[in-house]
């Protein structure tokens, strides 16, 4: 049979930003089926990949997340006609799009899960996100877009359903019996270092602009007590951080430039001898791509153990080892 009853269609779907830094690789494994790229966010992540196969929903508002939902499912159904079988890529099930599929009774659809960064090597549970997934369940009651409430890990490994786990690294990857398949970047060896010596700092999408002044302060103070005098100093913002106003000012007073860009740093990390961030998948990333080569440096305040934060706290324990094993050093403040 040479119809398309008898082939398997690849579709990825991008819900965050970190698919960019590996999309290009994934896709060239994924040949010669037929591929399809549906990226479901707020603003466009995707820039290393413009090929016909991409489709954006991109919903800057309630509304539009709501019509797009909608259309992209439905889109989905256009395109699995025919097929024998449907094979779907993305980072978890906690998305109202990826749930809806994964918890399908469809059978012709398989799931693969893709790396959504240091998510994928601590226990990070459904019950931290327990409010946002009730008010999703209420959500599909009224829009009629079937959503299922799950207990366990984020990323919903402890199903059982997914065929493989696509990584960059297998080092403390929570996997189970899951086949592991690992993603080699080729892009990478593209870059080389400047000369000069710089240092970045990642941002945060923060949303108390307290505990955000506060702790850039304390991380600014850090890198010019530090490196001020030998490394030029730059800000790369968090990509849904919102640069309150002041800031700019900040960074002026501790004689930091901003950069201005939305592509992943895993990108242009290799310009840097040293990258400083609060816990961030990023760092984890870095580490795995470059190596020794980029100094990571992570801070990470731990909480007092209190009935109500010993969730968090016991998280941020284990993020704090996971940063140790890849080799980022550690400050805790």
């Amino acid at each position: 049979m040479n119809d398309k009853s008898a082939k398997t269609l690849h579709i990825i779907i991008a819900i965050n930003q970190m698919v960019d830094v590996y999309l290009p690789d994934l896709v060239e494994r994924l040949k010669p089926d037929p591929i399809r790229i549906i990226e479901f966010y707020p603003k466009p992540i995707i820039t290393s990949y413009t090929g016909p196969e991409l489709k954006r929903y991109l919903h800057p508002n309630r509304r539009g997340y709501l019509r797009d939902l909608k259309q992209c499912l439905s889109d989905i159904q256009e395109l699995e006609r025919g097929y024998g079988r449907i094979n779907f890529y993305f980072a978890h099930i906690f998305s109202a799009l990826t749930n809806h599929l994964f918890f399908s009774k469809n059978k012709k659809y398989r799931f693969h899960l893709i790396p959504d960064g240091i998510a994928n090597y601590y226990r990070i549970s459904t019950r931290a996100l327990f409010i946002k997934m009730v008010l999703k369940k209420i959500t599909s009651i009224l829009t009629g877009i079937r959503y299922t409430m799950y207990a366990g890990h984020l990323t919903g490994i402890e199903t059982g359903r997914f065929q493989s786990i696509y990584t960059l690294s297998e080092q403390g990857l929570i996997a189970g019996d899951t086949p592991v398949i690992k993603l080699d970047l080729k892009w990478k060896s593209r870059f080389e270092k400047i000369e000069t010596p710089q240092l970045l700092v990642l941002g945060q999408s923060y949303t108390d602009y307290r505990y955000y002044k506060s702790r850039h302060r304390q991380i600014f103070d850090y890198v010019r007590s530090n490196y001020g005098k030998q490394f030029k100093l730059f800000y790369k913002a968090h990509p849904n951080e919102k640069v309150v106003p002041g800031f700019m000012d900040m960074l002026k007073d501790f004689n930091i430039d901003f950069i201005t860009t939305d592509r992943p740093v895993e990108y242009f990390a290799g310009a840097y001898q040293i990258i400083v961030s609060e816990f961030s998948s990023a760092l984890s990333n870095i580490k795995i791509i470059y190596g020794d080569g980029i100094r990571c440096i992570g801070f990470i305040k731990i909480p007092e153990r209190r009935l109500f934060n010993n969730y968090r706290r016991n998280r941020l324990i284990e993020i704090k080892e996971h940063f140790r094993h890849m080799g980022v050093e550690v400050i805790e403040q």
